[in-house]
């Protein structure tokens, strides 16, 4: 096992290490918050009516690539909230007032999240009904 004794014995190497780590969370916290881009919604969706099944087959791919950009980004979004967290425990010293930055931080985490999975829901939605009109045209008849 490592043991790095010399640091640990003058006291300094804890304090350095709480601050080597707070100083890599201020700077993950700005990369995040630049990193963090809400994906973009794909344009508009073929008519199920009058789309071919390559059309629909490129859509669904648009469909399933906007699913995971969405999956990135809402976990993006927690990265980063989980480092202005830890900056936070790390300079505020008010338990009141960091308790409500953090409440604060959480809110809005949770609503960019909610916002950005309802538009993942609408998207998944509006294409599965364009699919089963797809389907309901191109039925073969029995």
């Amino acid at each position: 096992m490592y043991t790095n004794n010399h640091k640990a014995a003058s006291g300094r190497g804890p304090r350095l290490a709480g601050f080597a780590i707070a100083a890599v969370f201020m700077v993950m916290g700005g990369q995040a918050l630049a990193d963090c881009a809400a994906p973009t919604a794909p344009g508009d969706m073929p008519s199920g009516k009058k789309a071919t099944k390559d059309e629909m087959i490129a859509a669904q791919g648009k469909v399933k690539e906007f699913d995971a950009a969405t999956t990135t980004y809402v976990s993006c979004l927690q990265a980063e909230t989980d480092a202005a967290s830890a900056k936070l425990d790390q300079s505020e010293t008010d338990p009141k007032k960091l308790e409500d930055k953090k409440k604060k931080l959480q809110a809005e985490e949770t609503k960019k999240q909610n916002a950005a999975i309802d538009k993942d829901k609408d998207l998944a939605a509006h294409f599965n009904e364009q699919l089963r009109a797809f389907k309901a045209q191109n039925a073969k008849p029995e």
